[in-house]
């Protein structure tokens, strides 16, 4: 392959994920709402003299009208005027949230804003309200008070932050709320917000006993909120949501979207109880009817017309007041042309018919506005498009590769069936994603059991019968290559971590097993029998990584800095000296002796413990360094260590990138990166041996055709890598999600920092984290090993970007599916780039003696028109 060929397979590997960059921008985040619109007085006086919403989180449909579990609450949705509310399909509280104050539905970002939530950009009834004079107080979530900026509030208590999900702090919001009722003078609208409830949920499931006896005594406590509260309110009372069995809600399902509602007091309809469930988003309208000031310009709901006590043509006036300024935000929205024919006024007739009309012509209107969401836009499925072809270019080179290396013969008949394995992987992945998490009851958690409980099961038979299965991988490779390798990128990404560490422990017990039994004939080992006990070990380590989903170490050391950089220093100390008494022969770079000019080990040595020195700076030095002269270490520092690659210094290139990676990580980063480099060394020493066996056994050693390379090896170092890295991302990430993202990466000293500098620095350390897994894992290889598995690691890695954006596209109503899928698919992204850039590097060549040509196997593409 000709160095222009590596070059633009760099590039268009960088180009896609720019374009993934982009699209997932494009369809995450929201349009900017239309600045011409302005919202429009109410045209009637109050209706309420004042509001009092409260919202009792996560309490479900079945549960708020069942007398058994809350006697209060279901006493009053008999008695009063109440319905079913159907949330947002993303059913989380932010979303909620932005329904009532904006008549917004919650979409794609409210999975980023349900975490770090900033004020809204569209127009609400909080402002509407503050702007016509009205005070306003809220108690509570933490939502009310990111979403709506703190200008608007006039008294405000919101939650307590950090405590711990099963606490109850219900009596400090009650305690809010009898302050604010003893305010002079009094609010006009009073927000009580009450997480415990589904915070009780989230730690006990909702039909355990904790639950139970929570909110029954919250039921009675609420009551004696509702009685004190003025005899001029106007009340309203329901859930943001409703929950699953287990607590967990977010998602698109009937038991996580339906939550009670009753209301009365002034302005409201006495006895009203309709068959038909109603929009969380027609309440934002509803409210500022109430309270006579202008709707949420923005709003995609309509209004509750029939709930409003008032004479039937004030009624209709309203109903077709708010079906104009839908179709106004509609055609602003949609454009002239696309709006010009949508039904945005009422027909003639009874008030009671142009209710009825309003209603339906707004539901039509709402429909036209869902449908040009950006997820359906002919951009975003072109972004995919491009990616999927890129992937199968790129498959099809692999495949031809290991079909050619089995002696299977050509290449283009094994990739077909390979691909059909690649797409029902990804079908199953996709079917089982959307309908696992709307399953009823318990079966979620059971199902994900099962599903766990069978693919560890066919590792352990692998791992029993390791000759078995890799002899098949060699007859059969192309199939089940993909098959081994896309079972373990097609999970979903909390299963994903749990797989991954199980084949990395599992792997590191094999080697050992095999060290030990052939430990009087060192040549036929994978490894040493020291050195395969420190692969378990440092498997073993990293065991929380793959359990927890965040908090890995142990509270020794996270429970303090001192005790946390004493394991810190001591890890690289013993990194860095492991490395500086291993003997020449498990050099990671000698599968070619005499290619490289091995400096001194006198040099070499004072050159691995001054990095060392650097290395062991940066965490006291760290956040005392200017800005420049920090990141310029931590440029400098990697550089040092690619020099000492270059020239063959196995022992203090390492360090070098250890060091750089200090100066800009958090200290318990550093546990994570060093084990899994280490696991990365001994996997290229392993792979290296077995290797070196197979052309032993041959009689041939490395064949210039290709016929030496033993697919199974590729297939399972792929496999490897792919596991292990993405154990690594987790750690260095310190989270499985984008929560744990180091939001003070490169800020060193300064007071003052950009985004941008944050976001290159955290890309630039994952890459490199993950660059120097590839060079330790690829480095000790031959020439044809190297290149098919840096190219396999292209293509698992492109695959997985597919994967990760179909479920984004296909699953975003959920938002633990898409949480998983933004936290996971940077990661992806940059996993890529990385690995195409470590494909260019291998096809370039380090080596002038290991330089080869992948193009046969691209060539071996059919051209455009071609035969």
């Amino acid at each position: 392959m000709r160095r222009w060929r590596a070059l633009a397979l760099v590039l268009l590997t960088a180009a896609l994920a720019a374009l993934h960059v982009v699209g997932v921008v494009r369809v995450a985040l929201p349009p900017p709402p239309p600045a011409e619109l302005a919202p429009v007085a109410a045209g009637h006086p109050p209706l309420a003299r004042r509001l009092v919403l409260v919202i009792v989180d996560g309490l479900r449909y079945d549960f708020g009208t069942d007398p058994s579990i809350v006697p209060q609450f279901a006493a009053e949705m008999r008695a009063r005027s109440s319905a079913m509310v159907i949330a947002g399909p993303v059913s989380m509280t932010s979303s909620a949230v932005l329904a009532y104050a904006t008549g917004q539905p919650g979409d794609l970002d409210q999975v980023v804003e349900n975490e770090t939530a900033h004020a809204t950009r569209w127009n609400h009834l909080l402002g509407n309200a503050r702007a016509a004079g009205l005070r306003l107080a809220a108690a509570g979530d933490m939502a009310w008070f990111t979403l709506i900026p703190a200008s608007v509030w006039d008294l405000a208590h919101p939650d307590p932050q950090g405590l711990a999900i099963d606490v109850d702090y219900n009596d400090e919001i009650l305690a809010a709320a009898y302050d604010f009722l003893r305010a002079d003078p009094l609010p006009d609208l009073m927000i009580f917000h009450f997480v415990s409830p589904d915070h009780q949920g989230h730690a006990h499931g909702v039909h355990a006993e904790a639950y139970r006896r929570h909110i029954r005594a919250f039921d009675h406590k609420l009551a004696r909120l509702l009685a004190a509260l003025p005899a001029d309110a106007t009340v309203f009372v329901t859930s943001d949501h409703g929950a699953a069995d287990d607590g967990k809600h977010g998602s698109d399902t009937p038991l996580m979207r339906r939550s009670p509602l009753y209301a009365y007091g002034p302005g409201i309809v006495a006895g009203l109880h309709p068959d038909e469930p109603i929009d969380q988003l027609d309440l934002a309208a509803t409210f500022a009817h109430l309270l006579g000031v202008p709707s949420p310009a923005h709003g995609e709901g309509h209004v509750l017309a029939r709930w409003l006590d008032v004479p039937p043509e004030t009624r209709a006036a309203i109903a077709c007041a708010e079906l104009e300024r839908l179709g106004r935000y509609a055609r602003a929205e949609l454009g002239a042309e696309a709006g010009s024919g949508l039904p945005a006024s009422c027909p003639d007739g009874d008030p009671e018919a142009r209710v009825d009309a309003a209603r339906a012509r707004a539901t039509a209107i709402a429909g036209r506005l869902v449908e040009a969401q950006p997820a359906d836009s002919p951009a975003a499925w072109l972004m995919m498009a491009l990616t999927v072809g890129a992937g199968l270019l790129l498959a099809y080179a692999w495949t031809a590769g290991l079909a050619t290396s089995s002696g299977a013969g050509a290449a283009g008949p094994r990739f077909f069936p390979s691909l059909g394995v690649a797409l029902a992987l990804v079908a199953v992945a996709v079917v089982l994603t959307r309908s696992v998490e709307n399953l009823p009851g318990s079966w979620p958690n059971g199902v994900r059991i099962a599903l766990l409980a069978a693919g560890n099961v066919a590792m352990a038979v692998t791992f029993a019968l390791p000759r078995r299965f890799f002899g098949a991988v060699d007859r059969r490779a192309p199939e089940l290559g993909v098959l081994v390798v896309g079972v373990l990128a097609a999970t979903h990404a909390r299963h994903t971590l749990v797989e991954c560490f199980i084949l990395v422990a599992g792997a590191a017990l094999v080697v050992l097993v095999y060290a030990w039994r052939r430990r009087r004939t060192p040549e036929r080992a994978p490894l040493s029998v020291g050195r395969a006990m420190l692969g378990l070990a440092c498997a073993v380590v990293i065991w929380p990584i793959g359990i927890r989903e965040g908090d890995y170490w142990s509270p020794w050391l996270t429970g303090s800095r001192a005790a946390g950089l004493a394991g810190v220093l001591g890890l690289m100390a013993l990194f860095t000296l492991e490395r500086l008494v291993r003997p020449a022969a498990s050099a990671p770079l000698a599968a070619e002796p005499g290619a490289r000019r091995v400096p001194g080990r006198a040099a070499e040595v004072a050159t691995a413990l001054g990095l060392l020195a650097a290395a062991w700076a940066a965490p006291f030095l760290r956040s005392a360094t200017p800005g420049a002269v920090g990141l310029t270490l931590a440029l400098a520092l990697p550089a040092v260590g690619m020099w000492s690659w270059a020239r063959g210094g196995w022992r203090a290139a390492p360090v070098g990138w250890l060091a750089g990676y200090a100066w800009v990580a958090r200290d318990l980063e550093i546990v994570a990166l060093v084990l899994t480099w280490v696991l990365a060394e001994l996997a290229g020493e392993v792979a290296r041996r077995v290797e070196r066996g197979r052309g032993d056994r041959s009689g041939s050693g490395p064949d210039p055709a290709g016929q030496g390379v033993r697919p199974a090896l590729v297939v399972g170092l792929v496999a490897f890598v792919f596991a292990l890295t993405y154990l690594q991302r987790a750690g260095v990430n310190t989270h499985i999600d984008f929560t744990g993202i180091d939001w003070a990466a490169g800020t060193f000293a300064d007071t003052e920092t950009t985004w941008t500098r944050i976001g290159a620095v955290n890309v630039g350390k994952y890459m490199l984290a993950r660059g120097v897994v590839y060079g330790l894992c690829l480095a000790p290889l031959g020439p044809h090993y190297r290149r098919r598995a840096a190219l396999g690691l292209v293509v698992v890695e492109l695959g997985r970007v597919v994967l990760l954006t179909l479920l984004l596209f296909l699953c975003k109503s959920s938002f633990w599916t898409s949480f998983r899928v933004l936290g996971d698919l940077p990661h992806a992204l940059m996993a890529a780039v990385v690995a195409t850039i470590a494909c260019a590097v291998v096809v370039l060549g380090a080596r002038r003696a290991a330089r080869v040509d992948v193009g046969d196997e691209l060539s071996a593409v059919p051209a455009a028109g071609s035969r």
